[in-house]
């Protein structure tokens, strides 16, 4: 059968040679499409599975990866999107566009895809990290831990990590420390002007800064307090009489007026309504009555009053100057990575 289907190419070929080479074209050009959609076909077929089933666990091991972000063409897998959620750190880079508010995956997911975009642009400037690199840094970590190399392994294995994903690691965190200093620190300015805005706005007093000592009297009823307010105030009553409120001429047996010594004591751990009523006083005077309750009526005396004073500027200058190039780095990583989102495809999988 062969023999004759042989014969028989042969003389249509010597009949019309390209009659036969257009039906073999044809046939040949229907079998090509017929496997190119069957291969797309089993593709789609395996990605499904893999989405429907890749998040399956089996006697506690996974047994399928997938990929859930795609950032300058490099994937993101489940695991090390996992891996980060459970190990950490959650947060590398930035989990911009991301905040606080949203799940932990999503937070671990867009720092790992924000790191991928830093790797890509780092090696578009010719940004590496060298073996060399790495091996300076642990031996400088060991070095200041008075250690060897062998006690860190053994260290790391008590820990369940790899020396090897320790050095991969740590290769992360050397690049991403020359990618800040090539590429984010030279966008940093920070002025004088800067500097003494972040001064007076990390500065300012607060309730904390001022603090009382305070001694007066409870009254129970509002017409003896203001009358006994009035006549301490204009110092008919002295300091001392006070101490003693049951000398004082009450005129009424049925009111109560106790005397409290209150001893020194934080502004923030006073009532709104008492550190209202002492507001502007200084040390010496003796506050309007104070309603506390329904019936009840404090006459505060202050007898000190400290009120703690800011640090000076120059002290400050320094600390400032390293709070607020953070700041500042921050802000320069979110525009860079606000840009390189808008150039860059971010893919992320449902």
């Amino acid at each position: 059968m062969n023999w004759f289907l042989a014969k028989l190419l042969v003389k249509q070929w010597r009949n019309n040679p390209h009659k036969l080479a257009h039906k073999l074209a044809h046939k040949l050009t229907r079998t090509s499409v017929l496997f190119m959609y069957v291969s797309k076909l089993v593709v789609l077929v395996v990605m499904l599975f893999v989405m429907v089933f890749g998040e399956k666990e089996a006697y506690g091991r996974m047994i399928y990866d997938r990929i859930v972000g795609v950032a300058s063409g490099q994937p993101v897998l489940l695991s090390e999107v996992r891996k980060k959620v459970d190990k950490g750190p959650l947060v590398f880079i930035s989990e911009y566009p991301s905040d606080t508010t949203d799940t932990l995956f999503d937070r671990a997911l867009h720092d790992a895809l924000n790191f991928a975009l830093i790797k890509n642009a780092a090696a578009a400037r010719g940004i590496e990290v060298e073996e060399g690199d790495v091996d300076e840094h642990i031996i400088r970590i060991t070095q200041q831990q008075k250690a060897t190399v062998e006690d860190l392994k053994q260290f790391l294995q008590s820990q369940g990590m790899s020396y090897m994903q320790y050095r991969k690691d740590l290769a992360d965190q050397i690049l991403w420390q020359k990618f800040q200093g090539v590429v984010l620190m030279p966008t940093v300015r920070i002025s004088d002007r800067r500097l003494k805005e972040h001064y007076h706005m990390s500065y300012q007093r607060s309730p904390d800064d001022i603090r009382y000592n305070l001694e007066g009297l409870y009254v129970s009823s509002k017409t003896l307090a203001q009358r006994l307010y009035e006549k301490l105030a204009n110092r008919e009553i002295s300091v001392q009489a006070m101490r003693e409120p049951s000398k004082l001429d009450l005129g009424s047996p049925d009111v109560v007026v106790r005397y409290d010594d209150l001893g020194a004591i934080g502004d923030s751990e006073l009532s709104e309504a008492i550190r209202l009523g002492l507001k502007g006083l200084e040390a010496g005077r003796f506050s309007p009555p104070i309603q506390t309750g329904t019936q009840s009526y404090y006459i505060l005396y202050i007898k000190a009053q400290e009120v703690s004073e800011k640090p000076h500027y120059v002290e400050k200058k320094e600390e400032l100057r390293a709070l607020v190039r953070s700041q500042e780095l921050r802000s320069a990583l979110r525009t860079f990575l606000h840009t390189e989102r808008s150039k860059e495809a971010i893919y992320i999988t449902p």
